[in-house]
This record gives structure tokens, C-alpha cells and sequence, in this order.
């Protein structure tokens, strides 16, 4: 099977609050026929606490998530 484009949307809020991103990727058979699609939704918070939090950069910077429209996705408070 072949992999086609994947794709990541912009931010959104679930109902239960906390704010994600969801990811699909397309997938084809070696013949080029669609087999199917795999996708999930991955949450914010999550992805700084488990991985970002900890970085410091130059002993006063830090990590922030911006999407490609500029919007940030997730900083830390001032």
C-alpha cells in the first residue's frame, strides 16, 4: 500500500472542552485504489505536557505551538 497526503487541521474545541487537532492520512493499495483512511484527534495539552514542557531555551525561553495561520495552539500563561 501506498501513502497519499497527510493532513492536520486547525485547532478546534471538543465538547468536553479541551482544544485538539485531528490527523488523517489517506491510504491506496499498491494499484492506486483507496483502501481506506487512518485519523485521529490529538490533544493539545497533552502534547505539551508529555513533550514540550520541559524545554528551555537560552535559560528563559520556551516552547509555543503556532499552526500555519499563525494562531497559537497552545503557550505557556505570563
Amino acid at each position: 500500500m501506498k501513502i497519499q497526503k497527510l493532513t492536520i487541521s486547525r485547532r478546534f474545541q471538543a465538547a468536553t472542552g479541551e482544544w485538539l487537532i485531528a490527523i488523517n492520512i489517506p491510504v491506496f493499495t499498491t494499484d492506486g485504489t483507496f483502501g481506506g483512511s487512518l485519523g485521529g484527534a490529538i490533544n493539545l495539552v497533552d502534547i505539551y505536557e508529555n513533550y514540550l514542557k520541559d524545554n528551555v531555551f537560552a535559560q528563559r525561553g520556551y516552547v509555543i505551538l503556532v499552526d500555519d495561520n499563525g494562531d497559537y495552539l497552545y503557550h505557556l500563561p505570563k
